[in-house]
């Protein structure tokens, strides 16, 4: 699958790391990818306890927005297809390929 998952998590490990968790179970082919934008180190070590270990973790200096953290690991990812995704979501099975299969 030739499919990133964005998130973008500010103080909020627990919820991001569930989303991710869910990208990964829907399309287990999916490169995922969190932009910490929280400037905090215990938020930081905690995404890192938290995210399974293939999703690629990546630290913005400070709070960069929504945009420019989705950008920072936009400019990491080398798939056809990029989804952003909000940390609070569940994917669903099948969701990520049903999407692909429209575009």
């Amino acid at each position: 699958m030739d499919c990133s998952a964005i998130l973008v998590n500010y103080r909020g490990a627990a919820d991001t790391a569930a989303a991710a968790r869910s990208a990964i179970a829907g399309a287990p082919g999916l490169e995922v990818l969190v932009v910490d934008n929280s400037a905090d180190d215990v938020e930081f070590n905690s995404l890192k306890h938290l995210l399974p270990s293939k999703v690629q973790l990546l630290r913005a200096s400070h709070n960069l927005g929504f945009g420019r953290a989705c950008n920072l690991a936009f400019n990491d990812s080398e798939s056809e297809f990029v989804f952003l995704v909000k940390p609070d979501v569940k994917i669903f099975p099948d969701c990520i390929s049903i999407l692909i299969d429209a575009l």
